[in-house]
Parts: C-alpha cells; sequence; structure tokens
C-alpha cells in the first residue's frame, strides 16, 4: 500500500530532527495526512504524491522500517489481508494514532469507526503522552 511506504519516508525523513506526527490517517483514495496531537495544522498529499513518495521509499534500499512506526504497519496490513480474505469492503480511513496507540478504521458511510488493534510499546514517540484528538476535527 502506497501509504504505509510513504509514512515511513516521511517520519525516515524528519527523524532525529523532529518527532513524527502521532496521527496519520491513510484514505481509501489513496491520500495521506498527519498532524500532531497538540497542533493544529494537517498535513495532506494526494494520491500521486503519496504514490511518488512510497516509490522513492521503496528504490532507496538501505532504509529500514521505522522502529516505532513498524507494528502499526503490520497491524495495518493484516488488517487489510483480513478484510480481503472475508470479501468485504476496505474502510474509507484508517487512522494509526501513535498517542493512544491504536489503530482505528472508519467506514464514513456506515458510520462504524473500529478499533483494529492496540499496539505494544511507549505511548508516544518521545516518551511522553500527549491527548489526542481526531484527525478528522
Amino acid at each position: 500500500m502506497d501509504s504505509l511506504d510513504a509514512q515511513c519516508l516521511l517520519i525516515d525523513t524528519v527523524a532525529g530532527e523532529i518527532p513524527p506526527p502521532s496521527l496519520w490517517r491513510h484514505s481509501r483514495s489513496g491520500e495521506l495526512s498527519c498532524a500532531y496531537a497538540s497542533g493544529e495544522q494537517t498535513f495532506t498529499w494526494s494520491a500521486g504524491d503519496v504514490a511518488e513518495m512510497a516509490s522513492r521509499w521503496r528504490t532507496e534500499s538501505d532504509r529500514e522500517v521505522p522502529e516505532h512506526a513498524g507494528p502499526y504497519l503490520d497491524a495495518h496490513r493484516r488488517f487489510e489481508e483480513m478484510l480481503a480474505q472475508g470479501g468485504l469492503e476496505l474502510p474509507d480511513l484508517v487512522v494509526h494514532d501513535f498517542d493512544r496507540r491504536e489503530l482505528r478504521a472508519v467506514w464514513e458511510d456506515r458510520k462504524a469507526v473500529v478499533v483494529i488493534d492496540e499496539i505494544d510499546g511507549p505511548a508516544a514517540v518521545d516518551g511522553a503522552p500527549t491527548a489526542g484528538r481526531p484527525l478528522d476535527d
């Protein structure tokens, strides 16, 4: 999935300079958005930009999946595989919430939000939990 690889590229790009965003929104349309829970801004990339970033990530073979993002990527992939095996529709959004340490799926037309997986590990990238807010606000 392009947005997962693009997320890795973005996290890797800011590594060591600033903490990565705590909320990541993977849209079925291919768009990717991210935000800091304590901030006001959301950053969004189009499906085309996401595909380009994903391609860059894949061609730079010396990069490894960022450690704190790995469990979210694994859970996201497992969830999509489970849906495919069951012949079920993909959600409109999958949210990786680093602060709450969970993965959520959102089906907008059904007004359903499901916590897919709780992620083990530190509550936040810098070790200090912050108050989370929905990325859609």
